[in-house]
C-alpha cells in the first residue's frame, strides 16, 4: 500500500499548515491548531494512519483516517479555513484535514486556496483506493 507524507510546516491560532506530495503533485494542507488532540478543537497527533475512501453526507466522496488515537470522524476533504473559533478565527473543520494548492491570506487569516479544484485533483490521483499517510511535525 502506498504511503504519502504530510509534513506540517507552521502552526498557530489560524491553523496548522503543511504539504503533502501525492505522485509528484504537491498539495497544501490545513488542520486545526494543536490543542492536545482534543476532539473538534485540535489537529491530530503525528503518526502513520491508514486512509480509506469514505462517502460523507456533508462532503460527498472523501477519505477517512483510521485509528486516530482518541478521535473519530477525521476526514480529508475540501475547505479553506482551519482556525481556532474560540479565538475568533474561521474554520471549515472540526479536526479534519483540508486540501488546497497554495497558502493565502483571507479575512486576516491564513487559508488553503482553490480547495475544491485541488481536492478534485487529489481524488483523481488517489482514486477510490486506500493508502497510508505519515503525518510529521516540523514545527
Amino acid at each position: 500500500m502506498k504511503t504519502y507524507r504530510l509534513t506540517r510546516l507552521k502552526s498557530g491560532d489560524d491553523g496548522t499548515f503543511g504539504k503533502i506530495d501525492v505522485e509528484n503533485t504537491l498539495f497544501c494542507t490545513a488542520e486545526l491548531p494543536s490543542r492536545g488532540n482534543k476532539q473538534d478543537q485540535s489537529s491530530i497527533p503525528a503518526g502513520v494512519y491508514k486512509v480509506s475512501p469514505q462517502k460523507s453526507q456533508k462532503f460527498g466522496d472523501c477519505y477517512r483516517l483510521n485509528d486516530v488515537p482518541n478521535r473519530t470522524g477525521i476526514l480529508i476533504h475540501a475547505g479553506n479555513y482551519a482556525g481556532d473559533i474560540s479565538k475568533g478565527y474561521r474554520s471549515d473543520v472540526k479536526g479534519c484535514i483540508i486540501i488546497g494548492d497554495s497558502f493565502e491570506t483571507l479575512h486576516n487569516q491564513q487559508i488553503v486556496a482553490n480547495s475544491r479544484e485541488s481536492f478534485e485533483r487529489f481524488k483523481s490521483i488517489i482514486g477510490r483506493r486506500s493508502f497510508m499517510m505519515a503525518v510529521e511535525d516540523v514545527v
